[in-house]
């Protein structure tokens, strides 16, 4: 209201640069939808790559735990693209405003972290059974460091993504929903 009115008197106590918090925001914004586009692209090409390349190996060599887990990778890539389409799908009811382009960008970031925080049952869990299951199968006591490489690397990437989580997606969406606060409420200034 005392905006409003000093606006109306020619009085500005103070001012926000207008243009700089649209840049800002835009940057945030853009910033935001990128990483969830590099997250996707960047899975389904590598289990692309992996299913092809376990594909070929198992059919060369005969071994079915190979094509198993070249199976895995495979259904991991088209859950990506489905869920990536499903994603993209829900974007159309974004109106291209300012407060809606921060909605759809917090909605892609919640999307990206609930990844991120259940990679452990949709990536971790597949790969890890299938990987333990070939490594059983074909035990070799002199390449027991690979056992201990693979005991260890699978909770350091769970350990990560929950890393990842805590310091990139939680704080990224903390920031959007301020500037959304910000917005609304002078939008909310303006309509009064």
């Amino acid at each position: 209201m005392q905006k409003i009115w000093d606006r109306q008197n020619g009085k500005t106590l103070f001012a926000i640069d207008e243009n700089s918090l649209k840049k800002q925001m835009r940057v945030k914004i853009n910033k935001a939808n990128k990483s969830v586009d590099v997250m996707e692209y960047g899975i389904i090409i590598l289990n692309t790559i992996v299913a092809t390349v376990l594909t070929y190996r198992g059919i060369e060599s005969g071994k079915y735990l190979t094509l198993m887990t070249a199976g895995v990778s495979f259904a991991i890539m088209l859950y990506m693209l489905a869920n990536r389409a499903m994603r993209k799908k829900r974007e159309i009811r974004y109106d291209g405003t300012m407060l809606s382009s921060l909605d759809n960008a917090i909605s892609n970031l919640t999307y990206h972290m609930n990844k991120a925080k259940n990679f452990i049952w949709w990536y971790l869990a597949p790969f890890a059974m299938t990987t333990l299951v070939s490594m059983f199968y074909n035990f070799d006591r002199n390449k027991i460091w690979i056992w201990v490489f693979v005991i260890l690397a699978y909770p350091l990437a769970f350990w990560m993504t929950k890393w990842e989580v805590r310091r990139v997606h939680l704080p990224r969406i903390k920031s959007l929903k301020s500037l959304k606060n910000l917005l609304q409420k002078e939008s909310d200034l303006i309509h009064e």
